[in-house]
């Protein structure tokens, strides 16, 4: 018996248990929701915007001459400004400018994102809103509302950009229509006269060199 006992084969080593996968963490979403709506009055550009949750926004109406507000967290940005133009401006002259100012921005099309609708900040106004979607550098989606406008002697150019990750059209569906929407029909015009005065009055557009 001690024998074979003796002959026994000798146990087999266990070793340690396989690690587990490790799995990259969910990206937290981060977007606006259509609620907490307050009322922003830039002291130089006379117009009124109805903004969700006001205070995480931030406000630069004075280093140029587009009125920016941009909402850090979603990486979404708003740019307004007025331009002078010909007393009796049409909205085809009024979108001609900007696009010269811009050439970057996308055209209008019935194929876009949102389709041309009307956009007019009061009833003395003609103008057209549209979106577009398309994939940013680096595989990132980037979502565009445009809005311009035609008044007595003057044009209104809105420009908005969105950007999201790839894989979060969803996300940037929502941010275009919170925009689309809830933001920008909410847009009013204060009296010039109302204002703060300043040098920085709206003038003509910048046409790039």
């Amino acid at each position: 018996m001690l024998v074979a006992l003796g002959c026994a084969p000798a146990p087999t080593p266990v070793g340690p248990a396989p690690a587990a996968p490790v799995r990259a963490p969910a990206r937290q979403r981060t977007t606006l929701e259509p609620r907490d709506f307050e009322t922003l009055a830039p002291p130089r550009t006379p117009v009124t915007l109805t903004l969700p949750q006001l205070r995480t926004w931030s406000v630069d109406d004075a280093s140029g001459p587009w009125l920016t507000v941009e909402h850090q967290a979603t990486r979404s940005r708003l740019e307004l400004r007025f331009a002078r133009a010909a007393r009796l401006v049409t909205l085809a002259q009024c979108r001609e400018e900007l696009h010269l100012a811009r050439p970057q921005l996308p055209a209008p099309s019935p194929q876009g994102a949102i389709p041309p609708r009307p956009f007019a900040p009061s009833q003395q106004w003609d103008g057209e809103l549209y979106a577009t979607v398309a994939e940013a550098s680096g595989g990132e989606l980037k979502g565009e509302v445009v809005g311009v406008a035609a008044g007595l002697g003057r044009c209104l150019f809105v420009v908005t950009t969105l950007h999201t990750p790839k894989g979060a059209e969803a996300e940037l569906a929502e941010r275009l229509s919170l925009f689309v929407d809830a933001i920008l029909p909410r847009l009013t015009l204060r009296e010039l006269e109302a204002r703060v005065p300043s040098t920085g009055a709206p003038g003509p557009l910048a046409r790039p060199r």
